[in-house]
Parts: C-alpha cells; structure tokens; sequence
C-alpha cells in the first residue's frame, strides 16, 4: 500500500509542476506575441514618418506636400497640418489605420526658406503617438511658402 501511495503522490506532483511550467510558458509566449505586434506597429510607424519626411524635403510649399502624399483621398489639411491616412500594408487609403500629421512651418532667411517640420504617426484614433519625426529643409531662393 506505501507503494502506491508514493507513486501516486510523485505523479500528483509531477503533474502539478508541469501545470506550473505550462502557465509559465503560456505567459511567455502570450507576451512575445504582444510584443512582436507593438515592434510590427513601431516599424510601420517609422517607415511612414520616414517617406513624409522625404516628401516634406520634395516639397515646395503645404499645397505640394499635400499633392506629394494625395493618392486615392487619403490626404488632406486640417488647418495648418497635412494628414494622411494608410493602411495596415502601408497603401494610401481614406480608410486607412495609421494617421500621418505633418506640420509645414516655413521661415524667410536671407537667400531661401528654411521649413521646420514635425511627422507624427498615430494609430487609429489614438491620441499617443507611435513615432514622432522633426525635420528641417532649407530651400533656396523664393520656392517655399
């Protein structure tokens, strides 16, 4: 009978400690997958502040920004700020997940015009910020405005 009586109990606790290591593990991999969608969300974020950066740089006045990015009516001014809107591949769409604002504040200098932008990516209707760019252009001459 302490025969059956030991195994039963070492087998009672080898279940109980692979139930805990199997929560563990669960755990573990619940995060990694949590994480691998944030490091997804980030990239994405960074590769379309990236892109308005270069088009704020092609560009010679808010109105040329706004035809830069303009695909399928997925950009527009609101006030001061050009927005955009993409989709979860990064295509321009009206509809689209990720929100690009960018401001246009250009600056008279002698011989050109220097153009402080700021890029900011946002999920949605979220008020935080995935990323956030600045950036500074000096265009020669009177093209800037």
């Amino acid at each position: 009978m302490r025969r059956h009586t030991a195994f039963y109990m070492s087998t009672l606790f080898l279940l109980l400690l692979f139930m805990g290591v199997l929560a563990v593990l669960t755990g573990v991999f619940s995060q990694a997958q949590k994480k691998s969608a944030e490091a997804k969300q980030l990239t994405a974020a960074t590769e379309l502040a990236r892109n308005a950066a270069e088009a704020v740089a092609d560009a010679g006045s808010r109105a040329d920004l706004l035809t830069l990015l303009q695909e399928s009516g997925n950009a527009a001014m609101d006030g001061e700020t050009v927005c955009a809107s993409y989709d979860e591949e990064l295509r321009p769409s009206a509809a689209g997940i990720y929100r690009v604002s960018i401001t246009y504040e250009p600056t008279a200098r002698i011989g050109g015009t220097l153009v402080n932008s700021t890029v900011t990516v946002r999920m949605g209707e979220n008020p935080e910020a995935i990323c956030s760019l600045s950036t500074a252009v000096y265009i020669r001459g009177e093209r800037a405005g």
